[in-house]
Formats: C-alpha cells, structure tokens, sequence
C-alpha cells in the first residue's frame, strides 16, 4: 500500500471508529437532556411533535461536528482544537462541551429520580446506594477536574 493510500486508509478508520463510538453517544446524550430540560414543556404544548423533530435535529447538528473534531484530534492531536482564529477555537470548545453538559444533566436527573425513589421506599440500602452514586461522582469530577489542571499547567509551562 502506498503512503497516502495508507493515510486515506487511517483516516477513514479512524473517522470510521468517531461515527461508531461518538456519534450514538453524542446524539443520544443531548436528545436525552434535551426530552430531560423540555420534558415539562413537550406535554403542555400541543405542537409536541414538532418540538421532538427539532430537538433530534439540534442532537444531530452536535453529534455531526463532533465525530469529526474527534478524528482531528485522533489524527493531529490535542492542539487540532487551536487552529484558526480565536471566535472559531472558542467556538469548537463550546461545541464539545455541549455533550459534557448534556451527560451531566442526564447524570443529575437519573441520581435525584434514584434518591427520590429510594426516600419514598424508605428504604436504607436504597438510600445508600444512591449515597455511594453521588460520592462516585464527586469523585469522578474532582480527579477529572485535577487531571485537566494539571494538563493545563503543563500546557502553559512549555
């Protein structure tokens, strides 16, 4: 095989493997927090089906850009996110943390329906498995929230 045979041959791998493992997530993630933040408003509004057509297409218009800045930052690196001036930079960061955010409400909804639950059953195993959940979580944040720290640290220190 050639070498820009080769190259076309990894980059459609690697474009192949954002579709596949971020772009379900991704969309199911902000379709999810979007029937989460809207779910009050869908049944009072008559019109509700036209509100889930849009919020499909908006979960589409963020899955799409971020399978491909995903491959970019497979193939290039991390620094494939500063390219071009700084309202586009922002921009694609705003853009990937859409999901984050979308997977935090999720997160936050799915614990306080478990906790709501668990405090309705009275039920102490219940309640403290929802306790053990949250603490896993505090916990998953604060070593991520260190670990991006530190890479920002070491980002700045070059």
């Amino acid at each position: 095989m050639s070498g820009s045979r080769r190259s076309y041959a990894v980059t459609t791998a690697v474009f192949a493997g954002a579709v596949v493992l971020f772009g379900p997530l991704s969309y199911g993630i902000v379709l999810g927090a979007t029937d989460v933040l809207t779910g009050t408003v869908t049944v009072s509004v008559p019109f509700s089906s036209i509100l889930a057509s849009v919020a499909h297409g908006v979960a589409l218009l963020v899955a799409a850009p971020v399978v491909t800045e995903v491959t970019r930052v497979r193939l290039h690196g991390v620094a494939e996110l500063r390219r071009g001036p700084p309202t586009r930079t922002l921009a694609r960061h705003c853009l990937l943390t859409v999901p984050v955010l979308a997977g935090v409400v999720l997160l936050l909804s799915e614990f306080s329906e478990l906790a709501t639950r668990a405090l309705e059953r009275d039920g102490m195993t219940d309640v403290g498995i929802v306790a053990v959940l949250w603490l896993l979580l505090a916990w998953g944040v604060g070593r991520s929230s260190v670990a991006f720290y530190r890479g920002l640290r070491a980002t700045r220190d070059r």
